[in-house]
Formats: structure tokens, sequence, C-alpha cells
């Protein structure tokens, strides 16, 4: 992996992998190199509402640094815990969900913080494989329809560097 890093690699997906996962990979690279590309408007003032505010100020350079990990690091997570779940047990799928749920509030995505919220408490709890898979893709539906807003506010966020 190291040496595969030195030469350039910054993402792996280890086997066996879902079609799902794939493609959040694959669209994860495409929307990077299409990011630079694109006319930026903003996105209906999101950068006025008290949760940004709270988190960023007016620092947009720091914002969007906080958005371009969120959309490089954040999305394949997503994408992958229920793999992490099945390979590595409960206990890891609620670390790596309690490291991610507020991550989702600063972007102002509180609805899927309270998602993965309820999810970690259902960790501690004598939970089904049905109902955690199930809340796993309730999650990852929602996450990927907030990817194009989340994405959108980062192409904002990058225009108005320099702006503050």
């Amino acid at each position: 992996k190291k040496r595969s890093e030195a030469c350039g690699m910054n993402y792996f997906l280890t086997k066996p992998f879902t079609p799902n996962e794939l493609k959040e990979v694959l669209l994860n690279f495409v929307v990077r190199k299409n990011i630079n590309q694109k006319t930026v408007k903003s996105p209906s003032k999101f950068y006025t509402n008290n949760s940004f505010k709270q988190y960023f100020g007016n620092n947009y350079e720091y914002a969007a640094q906080m958005f371009e990990m969120f959309i490089q690091e954040i999305f394949p997570e997503i994408a992958a815990l229920e793999n992490l779940y099945y390979t590595k047990g409960i206990k890891e799928l609620q670390n790596s969900v309690h490291k991610i749920k507020p991550l989702f509030q600063m972007v102002g995505f509180k609805k899927i913080a309270d998602q993965l919220n309820k999810l970690e408490l259902d960790c501690n709890k004598d939970i089904t494989d049905k109902k955690i898979k199930a809340a796993i893709s309730k999650i990852r539906m929602d996450v990927d329809k907030a990817k194009p807003s989340i994405i959108e506010k980062h192409q904002y966020l990058v225009s108005m560097k320099g702006k503050e």
C-alpha cells in the first residue's frame, strides 16, 4: 500500500465490494475532476445560516477546505459503512459513525447527523442485522440525495476564497 501511495495512488477499494461502493468511489473522482470546471453561483445563501457561521464565521477558505475534506473522505466512509459492519463488527461501525456524524452537522445536514446519532445509539442495543442494514441503507440514500448540494456548496466556497 505504501509503495502504491508513493507512486500516486490516492484511494483503494477492498474486495469484496458492492456495485454501489464502486459507484461511490468513481463518482467522488468524477466530482473532484469537475469541481473546477463549472461556473459557480451562490447555493441559496447557506453561508448566512447560524450553523455555518457557528463553525466557519466568514472564513470561506477554511470552509472550502472542510467541504473538500468532507467530499474526499466522508462520502467514501459512508459508502463503506455496511462493509465495515460485516468485516469489523458493530463496535467499529459505532466508532466510525461517532466520528463522522458531527461533520454532517457542520455542513448543514442535521437530519443525516441525527440518523447517524440514532445508529450510533442503536449499536449499544440488541439490534438485528436487518435493522442495522436498513439504517445504513437509509443513511446512504439520504447522503446520495444531499451530495449534489454539498458539492454545490463546496464549489461556491472555492469561488469565494480570498473574498472574505
